[in-house]
């Protein structure tokens, strides 16, 4: 479902004239039974043919919160464009 997932956001970006850049996805752990359901996730991504890295938590904290934030950001965009059928970007009266 995320390889489907990502092929229609970068769809629906085109369509719209949004640029849509592959960058790559971080999906962090909070707790132990997620990490047990990461490395799940893990291993069946590989299995899937997805190129991955792991790394540990420090070194992706900031990186994780500015993701988030952007993510969110995008996200809303988004959500608003097929709602509205407005301009993504375009600022509120």
């Amino acid at each position: 479902m995320c390889l489907e997932g990502n092929a229609l956001l970068c769809e629906l970006c085109q369509k719209h004239r949004i640029s849509c850049k592959k960058i790559g996805k971080i999906i962090l752990a909070t707790n132990d039974t997620e990490a047990e359901e990461l490395e799940k996730l893990y291993k069946r991504a590989r299995n899937n043919g997805v190129e991955l890295k792991w790394a540990s938590m420090p070194a992706l904290t900031l990186v994780g919160e500015c993701a988030l934030a952007l993510f969110v950001i995008l996200m809303k965009q988004i959500i608003r464009l097929i709602i509205q059928g407005g301009k993504p970007f375009a600022r509120r009266p």
